[in-house]
């Protein structure tokens, strides 16, 4: 059965999505779903940053083909979750959180959470407009400003954010979202391993949060950009092939 899905556009390339499957409002923050737009398309793993009654919302932002015909679909095939582990909260006084680009997705519910534990949360970004911003802005106590002191550090949005915030702050806790390509969200395919020190944990379902210092970022990164040139192919022939569809109709 196809779930419905409605979207609403925020800016250039971000969408807030409504996924009406009552199922995954059991979510906990920092999980998130699998969509599938079609049988034959790409399972897209889309943190989930509201639990409702009727199902849960998550932030959309265009990063290649997938998402964009997931931005301009109504229903789709298939919507599992919630899945991974949930974020590791703990009460304490403030915690610090850097995004870029779609990691805002992740900052949204941590922002939720954090408050009603009595913690302020500061978020610093950067590459997301500012209509995207002002959206969710009443959830975190201070925007690019940083606290004196704080008890907590996260990250999410880039593996290359992450691997900088581990190195400047090497004597703070601090916890990343890492980008890794997750296909079945179930360990079955193992394409999502992250190595942490030693040994490799699964994003899909031992993550997708992790101890940024333990994290061999330079071997995901690379991992990362060996598809770089095949997804923006891929994104430019789909913008192409809508001109055409508008163009003709």
């Amino acid at each position: 059965m196809t779930v419905q899905i409605e979207s609403l556009k925020l800016e250039e390339n971000w969408f807030e999505l409504k996924v009406y499957a009552p199922e995954l409002s059991i979510a906990l923050p920092g999980q998130y779903m699998i969509i599938q737009v079609s049988e034959t398309s790409e399972r897209i793993p889309l943190m989930i940053t509201g639990v409702w009654s009727w199902g849960v919302s998550a932030l959309l932002k265009i990063r290649g083909k997938s998402t964009l015909f997931l931005s301009r679909a109504k229903e789709a095939f298939c919507v599992t979750g919630p899945l991974g582990r949930p974020f590791p909260l703990e009460s304490c006084k403030k915690a610090l959180i850097y995004v870029e680009s779609w990691g805002l997705a992740a900052a949204i519910p941590l922002a939720r959470a954090f408050r009603a534990l009595g913690t302020e949360s500061y978020l610093i970004y950067k590459n997301i407009q500012m209509p995207v911003i002002e959206r969710y802005r009443e959830l975190f106590d201070k925007i690019q400003q940083k606290p004196e002191s704080k008890d907590i550090i996260i990250c999410a949005g880039s593996n290359e954010l992450s691997m900088q915030i581990s190195q400047s702050y090497k004597d703070s806790k601090v916890i990343a979202l890492v980008d890794a390509p997750i296909l079945d969200g179930i360990g079955l395919c193992l394409v999502c391993r992250v190595k942490l020190g030693n040994s490799y944990k699964l994003a899909c379902c031992e993550g997708p949060w992790f101890n940024a210092h333990e994290v061999s970022w330079q071997e995901l990164i690379a991992r990362q950009r060996a598809y770089e040139e095949l997804e923006k192919k891929s994104y430019e022939e789909a913008l192409k092939r809508l001109s055409v569809q508008r163009e003709t109709s």
